[in-house]
């Protein structure tokens, strides 16, 4: 006798035994909880087996605050707020689950708490700022006081980290805040991963509803191996519902059940007199979303094919995208989880109603034991991996490491200091007068399609890199720096440049001659002065040469300034000949037609009058 109660513990608990081997493994290979704003050594293992830590290696950056007076869940009761100017503030999530293609789930909790650590931005008192994964921007966040917001993400990893970030919505928005941040990884099997696979998609504001009385809690961890929160429509309880314990649901991981989803599911479903309908309304206008529906027929009068037989229906119109008519007992028997997935298309409005109507020949009404609703964003490619190392040897070498995630992505929210024009291209490096101090690393000859680097006034030191890969640059600003070493005479040969600004530095050697060219040529701006060291290849002596640099080097002001003096005497001299030619050949003129024309005029002289030429020649008379 006691062999028969000792079996039937056996079949109960293998499953669970089964399921928490499989959690495991999953813990092992991927689980990440982490506690924001919490102490670099905090640790805290929670009554369902899941090891939270503090976020303090995963981000740069933000402040720490207490929630007094708050009865969240331990790991809930701190924030990090990040209220700095840069665009965004990203965790960057690694471990050795984390790979190229993988997928996972992201899941956020905000909580401002009853004080929050800054007075609201809106009247209304709530606060509003943006959540982004990778190069997508993900959700808006919207909570008020004592309010709670938490999103989940399907999300597929493009490397060996996975950047979750928070940014203001505007310039001026409100600073963002978050509680805790989880990664659960999913398995490849799930319908939804293969989804997101072949469509190229992320899902995001993803929900799991479980179709059960008020009484019964949220179902996650543990019957969930993949961690998923699964809440329970706001039904009636005295509504009508089946019932069945656990120990009959049988085995979840059949191929035909590829989600895997929690047996609790399946101990209640709802059940239609005889349909059932329920309706979001506030979706996205036409659009279409991803559902998946949970039945088990867990009605013992239901023992036949064609006992229960129903359509599914979306905005009044039968949805041809998924299996139907829908006949559980017939595709997969009694007590067995199956799964119908599709997609649904919200009206004008953005209301997406769904009902399950029993066919005419059906014997029992329509009923469902849970449904997920996804939204399909499309993966937006991260910044080209050659541009990402260039970035990253530029923020390494000016202590620029506090900027993480994705340097030019999404649009709008990529690093302030640079300009991007497409995720293949950085058009301006943008920090004047940062003070960042350290060196010009040699990877910037990498982002080729710069056209503007201003790095004035940053307290480098070190040489001027070669930069001759950089033909689109226009602008090169390195003034007032600690920059050594010669000037590159590679920077002559850059053909679109037209401004060069290298003064005070301490810069030494001959100055190229081609940019001294180009400089007198009035094709390229080029500024020198105050690099003590450095001389330009002319004669010292030269009455060219510039006193006031210092270097023996011909300032562009005074160089000017002498030729306009030479045109201005050369014209004058030409002027000058020409009215003393034109003089004498008038007056030569006018005395040739005098003799021609003597015996008209009158003249008082004793003797023929004498050329002024001649009278010069001959001199006085002899007497």
């Amino acid at each position: 006798m006691a062999s028969i109660p000792y079996f039937l513990f056996l079949k109960a608990i293998i499953p669970h035994l089964v399921i928490f081997a499989i959690y495991a493994r999953l813990q092992e290979e991927g689980f990440l909880s982490l506690g924001c704003g919490r102490a670099p050594e905090w640790t805290y293992p929670d009554a369902w087996g899941i090891q939270w830590v503090s976020d303090s290696g995963y981000v740069s950056g933000g402040t720490t605050y207490n929630l007094p007076n708050d009865d969240a869940y331990l790991p809930r009761r701190t924030m990090r707020l990040f209220q700095g100017n840069q665009s965004k503030y990203c965790y960057n999530l690694s471990n050795n689950a984390v790979r190229l293609g993988a997928a996972f789930l992201l899941r956020v909790y905000i909580r401002p708490g009853q004080t929050p650590p800054y007075t609201p931005k809106s009247a209304n008192g709530t606060m509003v700022f943006k959540l982004i994964v990778d190069a997508n921007e993900w959700s808006t966040v919207s909570v008020a006081v004592n309010e709670t917001y938490d999103n989940e993400a399907y999300v597929r990893s493009q490397g060996d980290f996975i950047s979750v970030c928070l940014a203001r919505s505007t310039p001026d928005g409100d600073a963002p805040f978050i509680n805790t941040l989880e990664l659960r990884p999913l398995p490849a099997s799930f319908s939804s991963v293969q989804r997101m696979s072949s469509t190229n998609t992320i899902l995001t504001e993803v929900q799991h509803y479980n179709m059960a009385p008020l009484e019964v809690s949220l179902i996650s961890y543990p019957p969930d191996i993949a961690d998923r929160y699964w809440r329970n429509i706001a039904l009636d309880d005295n509504g009508p519902f089946y019932k069945i314990n656990l120990s009959d649901i049988r085995n979840l991981t059949r191929p035909e059940d590829i989600d895997i989803a929690p047996s609790t599911l399946f101990q209640d479903s709802w059940k239609g007199s005889p349909y059932l309908s329920f309706y979001w309304t506030q979706l996205v206008p036409s659009f279409t979303f991803s559902m998946q529906f949970y039945f088990a027929e867990i009605d013992p009068q239901v023992n036949s094919t064609g006992a229960r037989v129903f359509n599914i229906f979306i905005n009044g119109l039968q949805e041809t995208s998924f299996v139907g008519p829908v006949d559980v007992f017939a595709a997969v028997g009694a007590n067995t989880p199956y799964m119908v997935s599709g997609g649904a298309d919200s009206d004008q409005s953005g209301t997406l109603s769904v009902n399950l109507t029993p066919s005419v020949q059906s014997l029992f009404p329509s009923f469902l034991a849970g449904i997920e609703k996804f939204t399909p964003t499309r993966l937006e490619p991260l910044t080209s991996s050659h541009i990402v190392a260039a970035v990253e040897a530029l923020k390494s070498a000016l202590n620029l490491t506090s900027y993480t995630g994705d340097p030019c992505l999404p649009e709008g929210y990529g690093y302030e200091w640079m300009n991007c024009s497409s995720r293949d291209s950085v058009t301006a490096i943008l920090l004047s007068n940062s003070r960042t101090g350290g060196i010009i690393p040699d990877e910037i000859r990498s982002l080729d399609t710069l056209l503007e680097i201003h790095l004035d006034g940053s307290d480098l030191q070190g040489p001027i890199p070669d930069l001759s890969a950089l033909e689109r640059l226009e602008i090169l600003d390195l003034r007032n720096n600690r920059l050594t070493g010669p000037i590159p005479a590679t920077l002559a040969a850059l053909p679109n440049l037209q401004a060069l600004y290298l003064q005070n530095n301490n810069l030494s050697g001959q100055i190229p001659p081609e940019l001294l060219r180009r400089k007198q040529a009035y094709s390229l701006v080029f500024e020198y002065s105050g690099n003590q060291y450095l001389s330009a290849e002319v004669n010292q002596s030269s009455p060219f040469a510039d006193s006031s640099s210092g270097s023996g080097s011909i300032s562009q002001r005074t160089r000017t300034i002498i030729i306009v003096a030479a045109l201005v005497c050369f014209v004058i001299i030409i002027v000058v000949l020409g009215i003393v030619l034109y003089v004498v050949c008038k007056y030569r003129a006018e005395k040739a037609g005098t003799k021609g024309e003597s015996g008209n005029n009158l003249h008082a002289t004793q003797h023929p009058p004498i050329s002024t030429f001649q009278a010069v020649v001959q001199g006085p008379h002899k007497k």
